[in-house]
C-alpha cells in the first residue's frame, strides 16, 4: 500500500533529476520538442516557450532551492516575459 501511496514522490525526483540534466544541456535555451534525444531549442516568442520556466518554478517552488544546474530562474522567467 504505501508503494502506490508514494509513486509521485519517486516520479517527481526523477522529473527533478531530468530538468537538472537538460537544464545543464540547454543552459539559456527554451526546449521545443526532441528529436533523436536532442532537444530543438527556439526563441522565447515561441508558444513553447513557457513550459520550461514554468516547469523551473515548480520545482522550485516545491524545493525552495535554486538548484545548481538549472541555470537562472530569474533569467528564464524574464526571458520569457520580454521576449
Amino acid at each position: 500500500m504505501e508503494l502506490q501511496e508514494n509513486w509521485y514522490k519517486e516520479a517527481w525526483e526523477q522529473v527533478i533529476r531530468k530538468v537538472s540534466v537538460t537544464s545543464r544541456r540547454i543552459q539559456d535555451g527554451f526546449p521545443h520538442a526532441s528529436v533523436d534525444g536532442t532537444y530543438r531549442l527556439e526563441p522565447a516568442s515561441w508558444w513553447t516557450a513557457g513550459f520550461w520556466p514554468g516547469l523551473l518554478w515548480l520545482i522550485y517552488r516545491d524545493t525552495q532551492i535554486e538548484r545548481k544546474g538549472f541555470g537562472s530562474l530569474r533569467s528564464h522567467a524574464r526571458n520569457s516575459l520580454i521576449r
